[in-house]
């Protein structure tokens, strides 16, 4: 019963947050709800620390997506304070420099927002909302794997901090929704850590839910994507929300032995994990986990069960069989990234433009472009 409540709790005020700020979307010369759409593999981009290195890292993903067919793009994050850096003035240069690098070699753009960070020197939003009048707009959160302070969440309860973003995603909207190289725009993973009581908790899904929302009234033939992990006592009711609006199912990571993951059991006392609904939302919504530089080096992100060291073949059947993955994201990690280039070349994963996932246009959204 408390989890039913919970549930209905949930769908009720994400319904009451996200029409508050609902607005027309910007239109374009495709018609609503007709996606841009090209699944298959793309690079996630570990950009360097020092911005004098960018050049010739870009410069050497540049040629290497160039020579291997099956990575169709790039996910790239940004953070919103470097595309806000002043309240109201935008620059998306970085983001208009990506793309057309990106654009010059027909590969496609993956933009991820970073509604949290994994350290506590590295601030999610602009300076300006990190004032009283925005109540801090960003909070420390507790890692549950490590029992420690480990980054920070946008305060997305808070309906201050929530408008200035809805400013940001309209202005992205309006510049991006009709390139067509740029492909998809969604956010870093749900999970909020282990410092919040439920009510906060759900403050906290309520208003991400409401923010997914905002992103898809002004990205109408974008997709949008929400990648999403944790809480497992939450997830039935957000996936059902993000079903409803039409959102893509992304994951932060592809681990085919954790258990907080694969959970499944018949008891509603015992909720299932992430995985689980990957295979009932196929063909429903776009689905896009990733393969981030834990999963190259164990199965499982459990410190006391971590697994075996997977094959990127084990990797990408566990996306496209289990998780009947429409894209997947591959870590530009150092360690590995020659070896994702040459397994893509493949001449099994190379047969089909998406290497071999599913290609075919969800039920929620109306068409499918494919330039």
């Amino acid at each position: 019963m408390g989890v039913q409540m919970n549930k209905n709790y949930l769908i009720s005020m994400f319904f009451t947050i996200g029409i508050s700020l609902l607005a027309t979307p910007n239109a374009n010369s495709l018609p609503a709800n007709v996606k841009k759409w090209h699944p298959g593999h793309y690079y996630t981009l570990i950009m360097p620390g020092n911005p004098k290195y960018e050049d010739n890292y870009l410069s050497n993903v540049y040629s290497e997506l160039k020579a291997t067919p099956m990575l169709r793009g790039a996910q790239i994050r940004y953070h919103w304070r470097d595309l806000e850096p002043e309240m109201g003035k935008y620059n998306f240069s970085k983001i208009d420099k990506h793309l057309a690098g990106l654009a010059l070699n027909n590969k496609r753009l993956v933009v991820l927002l970073q509604i949290k960070s994994f350290d506590l020197v590295d601030n999610v939003v602009p300076a300006y909302v990190r004032t009283s009048t925005y109540d801090g707009g960003q909070i420390a959160y507790t890692s549950s794997l490590t029992g420690a302070p480990h980054g920070y969440l946008i305060k997305l309860w808070n309906t201050k901090v929530r408008a200035r973003l809805n400013l940001l995603l309209q202005a992205l909207g309006n510049r991006y929704n009709a390139n067509a190289h740029f492909e998809a725009i969604g956010f870093t993973e749900s999970s909020a850590g282990t410092d919040f009581t439920a009510a906060q908790q759900l403050d906290y899904y309520n208003g991400l839910l409401a923010v997914d929302q905002l992103a898809r009234n002004y990205f109408p033939n974008t997709t949008v994507y929400q990648f999403t992990n944790h809480t497992r006592k939450y997830l039935d009711a957000f996936i059902t929300s993000l079903k409803d609006m039409g959102a893509s199912l992304g994951g932060p990571d592809i681990l085919p032995t954790d258990k907080s993951l694969t959970f499944s059991d018949s008891d509603p006392k015992t909720p299932d994990g992430i995985y689980t609904y990957y295979p009932k939302l196929a063909g429903i919504v776009p689905l896009m986990p990733s393969v981030q530089p834990i999963d190259y080096r164990y199965t499982s992100a459990k410190k006391a069960d971590p697994g075996h060291v997977p094959t990127l073949l084990e990797l990408y059947n566990f996306g496209k069989d289990n998780l009947k993955a429409n894209y997947i994201y591959w870590t530009r990690d150092v360690d590995y990234y020659a070896k994702v280039l040459a397994f893509l070349k493949r001449s099994d994963i190379s047969s089909t433009p998406s290497g071999g996932l599913t290609a075919t246009c969800p039920s929620k959204y109306v068409d499918c472009y494919r330039d």
